[in-house]
C-alpha cells in the first residue's frame, strides 16, 4: 500500500535538518521540484527515490510505505527548542530554526551552548521578540546573559518554563572557549 511518499520526504528531510535547497543541490534537481514531490504534485522516478533514500539516509521503504514510523521517528528524535536571550545580535536571512543568527560572536555562543546541551536546538532572541516566537514555537528553555538579567521579571511573567541565567564569569568562559578554538 502507498501513502504519502511528498509527507515522507519532508519528514525525513527535516529530521536531517536540510532545506528543500540543499537536498535538492545534493540530488541534482530544482528546489521547486523538491517542493513539487512533498506537495504531491509530482511523484519522483525510481531512480530519484534511490538517490533520496541514500541522502536522507533510510531505506526505500521507509521512504514510500512506512508513514506511521516516520511519526514515531519524528516525535523521538525531534529535539527540544531553546533560547538565548541576549541583548543584540545582527539576524541571518535564514529563518530555519537554529540558523538565525549572522553575527559570529552570537553564532559561536551558540555552538557552544549546543555543545553543553546536546539535547536542545538553539537560536538567539531579544526580548521584544519573545511574544512571537512564544506564539509560534513550544519553546523547552530559555538561557539569559548577563546583560539581560535585568529583564528576568518580565520574562517569568511571558515564560513559564525553564530559565538558566548565565553568571559572569561563565559567560567569559563560553566566549573565551571560542575565541580560543580559533
Amino acid at each position: 500500500m502507498m501513502t504519502d511518499i511528498g509527507a515522507n520526504i519532508q519528514n525525513y528531510r527535516k529530521l536531517k535538518s536540510m532545506t528543500q535547497n540543499e537536498l535538492a543541490e545534493k540530488i541534482h534537481v530544482s528546489r521547486q521540484t523538491i517542493s513539487k514531490w512533498e506537495l504531491n504534485k509530482s511523484t519522483p522516478t525510481i531512480d530519484y527515490l534511490i538517490q533520496l533514500s541514500q541522502e536522507l539516509e533510510v531505506t526505500l521503504d521507509q521512504l514510500i510505505v512506512n508513514r506511521e514510523r516516520i511519526l514515531k521517528d519524528t516525535e523521538e528524535t525531534q529535539m527540544k527548542k531553546a533560547l538565548l536571550l541576549v541583548q543584540n545580535y545582527t539576524p541571518s536571512n535564514d529563518t530555519e530554526w537554529g540558523k538565525e543568527a549572522q553575527d559570529y560572536g552570537t553564532r559561536d555562543f551558540l555552538a557552544n551552548l549546543s555543545q553543553k546541551y546536546p539535547d536542545f536546538s538553539w537560536r538567539p532572541a531579544r526580548f521584544n521578540e519573545l511574544d512571537a516566537i512564544l506564539e509560534k514555537v513550544q519553546i523547552d528553555f530559555i538561557v539569559v546573559v548577563p546583560a539581560v538579567e535585568r529583564l528576568l521579571e518580565p520574562l517569568k511573567e511571558k515564560y513559564f518554563g525553564e530559565v538558566r541565567v548565565l553568571k559572569p564569569d561563565e559567560y567569559g568562559r563560553m566566549t573565551l572557549n571560542h575565541i580560543l578554538k580559533k
